[in-house]
């Protein structure tokens, strides 16, 4: 195989690759998902021009039950209007965070609506 040939096929493999990733991360976003669009964030610069809402969580464990809290993180997120919910680190590594919701530019919050065919 030409050297050109296996760059284009290396470059179109990286390209489905990053498309694919790409996507998982939109996931939340899709219809038919079941939650709200609430784009979760781990880091302050991403929030910066955003408005703090309020705490939506004492400090949790990032263990096996944090799925069950990150949801009702989100829950309370939507709740109070928020667009954005803020994972703040509660000390120099992730195994404890703090919910924050923060309301973007983009308006209130609203849930996915489900459309069926």
């Amino acid at each position: 195989m030409e050297p050109v040939a296996m760059a284009l096929k290396a470059i179109k493999a990286l390209g489905a690759l990053g498309l694919l990733v790409g996507l998982s991360a939109w996931t939340p976003l899709l219809p038919g998902h079941p939650g709200p669009a609430i784009p979760v964030w781990d880091n302050s610069y991403d929030i910066m021009h955003c408005r703090k809402v309020r705490v939506v969580s004492e400090p949790v464990y990032t263990d096996a039950a944090f799925d069950q809290a990150l949801d009702a993180m989100i829950g309370r997120t939507v709740a109070l209007g928020g667009t954005d919910l803020y994972l703040r680190k509660n000390g120099h590594d992730w195994s404890s965070v703090t919910g924050v919701a923060y309301r973007c530019g983009r308006g209130p919050a609203r849930h996915n609506k489900i459309i069926k065919y």
